[in-house]
């Protein structure tokens, strides 16, 4: 496959239930979507053995079957400390199928599946990378070109820590993230591309976005003159 012209990126909401992936061109954002057809995937891994591992939309069919081995919201985790107050409010208020337990320093945490007798481990960037892979070979079937450069979103509230391992994942995904941006910023910056009045110098706008696993809340200032900017305020 070919690649796409030098510096071109495409943008991945990497969400905590559902992921979307989109390409700019032809003047607009254009939303890929998976092999069923659908243009959000489900952030979900299914582990079958430990060298069969199904992502996104070809986990859908054996969630029933396999719940047991189904990895999923890793997106609240990752970037935690075992010790994180966060995690074990998680951990005790959803059951889920898999465990959460600490690495042999006792600082990280790490995603445990009992499947077949066999105990399996996963780092959270291990398996936040199986879910951006799929995406961008989700991304690289259907425009038919090789896709090696991403902009991530994030929640508003990440820190440096879950931005970093973000990255890592998207590495280990075989991917080089070129920026992470906050979730509302991405989607003010969408509306400021298509919905931009020339006859509108300036102007507030406050975006929501309601996640499944947070919601940000951010207004911002898009300035019209000359080169379009945003001001988060």
């Amino acid at each position: 496959m070919s690649e796409l012209e030098e510096g071109y990126a495409l943008g991945l909401d990497l969400g905590t239930t559902y992921s979307c992936i989109g390409v700019y061109r032809n003047g607009g954002v254009e939303i890929i979507p998976n092999r069923n057809g659908d243009k959000t995937t489900p952030s979900i891994v299914t582990v079958l053995n430990k060298d069969e591992i199904l992502r996104g939309e070809e986990a859908l069919g054996h969630l029933v079957k396999d719940y047991d081995s189904s990895i999923y919201a890793i997106k609240r985790f990752i970037g935690r400390k075992f010790d994180d107050a966060k995690i074990k409010e998680e951990i005790s208020k959803e059951n889920f199928p898999f465990k959460i337990v600490e690495d042999k320093t006792g600082k990280y945490p790490l995603v445990l599946i009992d499947k077949n007798k066999q105990k399996i481990e996963f780092t959270l960037e291990e398996i936040s990378s199986f879910v951006i892979r799929k995406m961008v070979d989700n991304a690289e079937l259907y425009l038919g070109k090789k896709v090696n450069k991403l902009v991530i979103t994030v929640p508003a509230n990440f820190n440096d820590a879950q931005r970093n391992c973000t990255k890592q994942a998207a590495q280990l995904a075989g991917v080089e993230v070129l920026r992470i941006i906050n979730e509302p910023t991405a989607a003010a910056l969408a509306y400021g591309l298509e919905y931009a009045d020339p006859d509108e110098k300036e102007k507030k706008i406050l975006v929501f976005d309601l996640g499944g696993g947070t919601f940000d809340v951010t207004i911002l200032k898009i300035n019209q003159s000359g080169d379009q900017s945003f001001e988060i305020l």
